[in-house]
């Protein structure tokens, strides 16, 4: 089991200097000081999740896509998305004004739909994000 990194907040008389990093190895820990369920390394998955903090979307894919511009709208081709996927995205670079106005899914492909003609070198930054249940 690897060790603990603690950033301690000391209060006054407790021996302790406020703000330091200390580092506590597991064999230091009694085997009966937890007493409830324990969780393994890398072991946690949505099933084990309560309701209240499962997220409902996780991300799927995210990347950059080029467009060398020439017209309004895009497809680029992102294997594995959905139609039921959501698509959050956004201009990273742009030649000509105008603004990203629409990036739907569907069956790998998204396609990014633009208020004008970006212009030549545009980057889209994307994030795909897929329901967990």
């Amino acid at each position: 089991m690897a060790d603990i990194e603690l950033n301690l907040m000391a209060t006054s008389g407790d021996g302790v200097t406020p703000g330091t990093v200390d580092t506590i190895e597991t064999a230091d820990i009694d085997a009966d000081a937890v007493t409830g369920a324990k969780i393994l390394d890398a072991t946690i998955e949505l099933a084990d999740l309560a309701t209240i903090i499962a997220p409902s979307h996780v991300v799927k894919f995210a990347g950059a896509h080029a467009y060398a511009g020439g017209g309004t709208s895009d497809a680029a081709t992102i294997t594995g998305v959905a139609a039921t996927d959501i698509v959050v995205a956004t201009i990273k670079s742009k030649t000509n004004a105008g603004y990203l106005d629409l990036a739907v899914p569907t069956t790998n492909t998204v396609t990014f739909t633009f208020s004008a003609d970006p212009g030549a070198n545009t980057v889209v930054y994307y994030t795909v994000l897929t329901a967990t249940v």
